[in-house]
């Protein structure tokens, strides 16, 4: 028993008895016998036992090992057995703590054999062999090499051999002159033999060019038939299927290999064969295809498949087909080329997550026929099932934006599912905003107290000030609806030493941030607001003396209430660029307030979709940054949530005159009910000095027609959309602690491709704390630009990390190859910048030169619409925070004199820039390095020539 199976044999049960201790072998067909009688007679580190026609035999065997038999290596051999009679008989409790272990003898022989017999020998010996017998044959197999050939495959693998075929070498020169010798070891290998070079049409393979191809599609074609859920179609194909597992499993190994190392190489024999497999194609069906896309005609084909599923609502089989084209990075979808590609499963993915999370809330706010009795489990409801629709309707939007474009595959069937799933979602959101309409006709529109947003300071922010002795960061994000807060959580939650909170609140009615704001502050007297109302808008709510209606009034009362002086009150810039030393002075405070308007102003300003995300991601680095200056408690809420309407649908409701409602809402003072409207009297709301108004809103998710173009943002209603809040809490036992630099973003411009930006980048160790990370972190990253809100990059696909709604995740020490685009406000040069938005310490990377970023096209009426927006919800601005490093900065210093002059009266000439820079010799080297120093500039410079001199002419905005 020592030839070659037996040593196969006898290494697996080895790793079998190391890894798992105690072995239950079952050696249901007798194979083995004589194989575990020898093993018993030997010397070896486990124990061997064996079933022998009695049981008591076998027990007695046991019986001097005592307790050790279940903590030392034992290999326990059963001849005969299947699982159940081991259930039934007195090795029970072994079994349970051991491992099974089965092995065909016919599968024992061809492992054994693989690489030293054919597919026809393995076939014609393995199932008519004993152990012995196999042995003995294949120890004569497995002669020695004859020939140098011989000799060098003894040395290579299937791997190294086609690698070596692909370039001039002495192994390509030898198997070109001894190509029968080649053949033969090949067709051991990998099943191959040379009458596949004739259906192929390639004739003899008499050299390495020829026998690299037939390899490699024998490998491809071997992996498409044993992928494939059917058999192949192709007569060709067919007796692929009959190949030895150890065979397939080098193919497979191969085919991998090709497409890792050679993707040209693969990608060419591929389509090569593409032609010569036309049946398969043709009768390609989704759900016959397998996990791996082989060809391209297969991820097209599922491509067509999936957007059937999403069709017929067939969620979860859609979502089965994109999900490894997307984690696994399908061969036809990887590679700058294959962008729209990729973009397609992943709007086929967020299509298919949106009607699973459809079907799963339902259709009905109240489900089943017991009715709600409170606007608590309406909201509890939501919580648990609506919240996950919205944050699906989101990305998918966000990712459409992104995404969809006359390049996608299947564009009009595409953007056909898009458009089903959003008319989708419109009419579950009508249907839930109808129900709690009736829901607040029955109960009230005024929830209990602990779930008013006027009560939110007293209850939650008020005891945790109280509570603890370091500073309570209160973090007030304007349009933070709640399920972008369960992303906020997502990214925080992960982080050890931190408790999370989060409650839901109701907003106060209309869903405006002049009532949301202040009614976060205390201004609640015996349980009412005592509202104000200028020019038929509501402006704020009287606090005793004086009126509560702007930032600096919030402040104050907050001030008054907590005790102490005036309260730290920083906008959300302010805490991302002020100095560390200033925001521990802050931390030192019992209570400071961040505000944070990004949401709502990119919502309101038509750029949120492609924002709302980098938004979420400028507040956890706001955290990060204030927990390691000291603070330990933070809570984050919001005036109003929003709704994302379709902005192609131009359908609006009319109520009276065009200048009479804002957008989700109107003031009146009839109380008359109107079709279509829900009409709600401000004295329900708990409102003081209302003078008998009443606030009407439409009953559904529409707008009311104000002669402003439709947009995708609105707010303003008692949707739960909008009127759902987050209360987001987290505490941590002990502040961050940390200032050294983890992590450090590395990066450099490529030159464009395909109208797209190019970047590498690659989040590499700082020195510092290099030793601390030993695994291969992933880190989100997002790109932005520093010179202004207004510009907005656009990640279109990730070689080497994977694209998110938020950014972009990289796995750390691994290079990434990062494709984008730019556009602005209005268009002028600007720098890019990549950092990371989470919990780690990470040194972000800016660009040194300036991309251009061209001009956003704005309707004509743009402009009227964002002030009309203006006036209408009363958006706030912020004092601005502490100035912006200027961008001659990143010039070296004798060179910024030009460049100021440059930036101020827009022309220099060459007798100005002598004197400027202190003579002709600087000027003539500004000349000569002037390329590379005008990618540093925000505007585009010309050089002009005129009357024999060069001139510099601005011709581009400032950032």
């Amino acid at each position: 028993m020592s030839g070659p199976v037996s040593a196969r044999l006898r290494s697996e049960l080895a790793r079998e008895i190391s890894q798992h201790g105690i072995v239950v072998w079952l050696d249901r067909d007798g194979h083995y016998t004589r194989f575990v009688d020898a093993l018993r007679q030997e010397q070896l580190p486990f124990q061997v036992a064996a079933y022998r026609d009695s049981f008591l035999e076998l027990m007695l065997t046991l019986e001097p090992l005592g307790d050790r038999a279940t903590r030392e290596p034992l290999l326990i051999h059963l001849p005969g057995f299947h699982e159940d009679d081991v259930k039934r008989g007195p090795l029970l409790e072994l079994w349970l703590l051991g491992r099974r272990f089965r092995k065909a003898l016919p599968t024992l022989i061809r492992e054994a054999a693989h690489g030293a017999a054919t597919a026809e020998e393995l076939e014609a010996r393995a199932a008519a062999l004993t152990l012995e017998e196999a042995d003995a044959w294949l120890a004569a197999l497995q002669q020695g090499p004859t020939t140098t050939l011989e000799t060098w495959l003894a040395g290579l693998s299937v791997l190294a051999l086609v690698d070596e075929l692909g370039r001039p070498g002495d192994i390509a020169t030898a198997a070109a002159a001894q190509w029968p010798a080649l053949w033969r070891w090949l067709e051991r290998q990998l099943g191959v033999d040379q009458a596949w070079c004739a259906a192929l049409g390639l004739g003899h393979p008499v050299n390495a060019e020829i026998t690299r191809l037939a390899v490699a599609s024998w490998a491809l074609c071997v992996e498409y038939v044993h992928d494939l859920q059917r058999l192949p179609y192709e007569p060709k194909l067919l007796r692929l299927r009959d190949l030895p597992r150890p065979m397939v499993s080098a193919c497979e190994e191969l085919a991998a290999h090709l497409r890792a190392v050679a993707p040209d190489a693969y990608r060419a024999v591929a389509t090569e064969l593409e032609p010569l497999l036309e049946v398969e194609r043709r009768q390609a069906r989704a759900s016959d295809l397998g996990r791996i896309d082989t060809f391209s005609f297969e991820e097209e084909q599922l491509l067509v498949g999936a957007l059937d599923a999403l069709q017929e609502e067939r969620w979860a089989e859609a979502l089965a087909w994109a999900e490894p084209r997307l984690a696994e990075r399908s061969f036809w979808t990887s590679g700058a080329a294959a962008w729209p590609r990729r973009n397609a499963w992943v709007l086929v993915q967020e299509a298919a997550r949106l009607g699973a999370a459809l079907s799963a809330a339902g259709p009905a706010l109240e489900p089943g026929p017991a009715a709600f009795s409170s606007l608590e489990e309406a909201t509890q409801r939501y919580v648990r099932d609506g919240a996950a629709v919205d944050r699906a309707h989101r990305q998918l939007l966000q990712q459409r934006a992104a995404r969809l474009s006359t390049q996608t595959p299947q564009h009009d069937r595409l953007r056909g599912a898009l458009q089903l799933l959003r008319d989708a979602w419109r009419t579950w959101a009508d249907d839930w905003s109808r129900d709690l309409g009736a829901l607040m006709g029955r109960v009230g529109p005024l929830p209990g107290e602990d779930l008013q947003q006027r009560h939110l300071f007293e209850q939650v922010v008020l005891p945790e000030v109280q509570r603890d002795k370091r500073a309570v960061a209160w973090f007030l994000v304007d349009a933070l609806r709640y399920e972008l807060a369960t992303e906020l959580v997502d990214r925080l939650s992960q982080e050890a030493d931190t408790q999370v909170s989060l409650q839901a609140r109701l907003a106060e009615l209309p869903t405006l941030t002049a009532v949301g704001m202040n009614a976060l502050a205390p201004v609640v007297r015996e349980g009412k607001l005592h509202i104000r109302i200028v020019d038929g808008k509501i402006s704020g709510f009287s606090a005793g003396t004086f009126v509560v209606d702007s930032p600096a009034a919030r402040r104050r009362v907050i001030s008054d209430r907590v005790g102490g002086g005036p309260i730290p009150w920083l906008d959300l810039r302010q805490v991302l660029e002020a100095p560390p030393g200033e925001l521990r002075e802050a931390a030192r405070r019992p209570l400071l307030v961040v505000h944070s308007e990004e949401i709502d102003r990119a919502g309101e300003h038509g750029g949120g979709l492609r924002t709302y995300e980098a938004a979420v991601g400028m507040l956890v680095e706001a955290w990060r940054r204030l927990r390691e200056a000291g603070v330990k408690t933070f809570i984050f809420t919001a005036d109003h949530g929003f709704l994302l309407p379709d902005e192609a649908d131009p359908g609006a409701q009319p109520h009276g005159r065009t200048s009479t409602p804002s957008r989700r809402h109107a003031l009146s003072t009839f109380a008359a009910d109107q079709h279509n409207e829900l009409r709600v009297p401000l004295a329900d709301l708990g409102y003081a000095d209302d003078d008998g108004q009443h606030v009407i809103f439409p009953s559904s998710t529409t707008v009311f027609k104000t002669g402003a173009p439709p947009k995708d943002f609105a707010h303003g209603g008692p949707t739960l959309q909008e009127r759902v809040i987050p209360v987001l809490t987290l505490s941590h036992r002990r502040p961050s602690g940390s200032t050294a630099e983890a992590f450090r973003v590395e990066a450099e411009l490529l030159p464009p491709i395909a109208g797209m930006y190019r970047l590498r980048a690659r989040v590499g160790f700082a020195a510092t704390l290099a030793l601390a990370f030993t695994g291969k972190a992933r880190l989100q990253l997002t790109l932005d630009s520093p010179d202004g809100d207004d510009v907005l990059p656009e990640l279109v696909d990730a070689s080497g990390g994977e694209v998110t709604a938020g950014g972009v995740q990289l796995t750390v020490d691994e290079p990434c190859e990062l494709f984008f685009r730019l556009s602005a406000a209005s268009e002028r040069k600007v720098q890019v910048r990549l950092h990371h938005t989470g919990s780690a310490t990470v040194e972000p990377w800016v660009s040194t030169e300036r991309l251009l970023a061209p001009a956003r096209a704005l309707r004509a009426d743009q402009a009227e619409q964002n002030r009309q927006t203006e006036r209408t919800d009363q958006t706030e601005q912020i004092v601005p925070g502490p100035p912006r490093r200027s961008w001659l900065d990143d010039l070296p210093a004798m060179w910024r004199p030009a460049f100021e002059h440059l930036e101020r009266f827009g022309d220099l000439g060459e007798d100005t820039l002598a004197t400027l820079l202190g003579g002709p010799r600087p000027a003539r080297l500004f000349a000569l390095q002037f390329d590379k120093l005008a990618a540093i500039c925000p505007f585009t410079i010309e050089i002009r020539a005129t009357g024999g001199t060069k001139r510099y002419v601005r011709s581009g905005g400032a950032s």
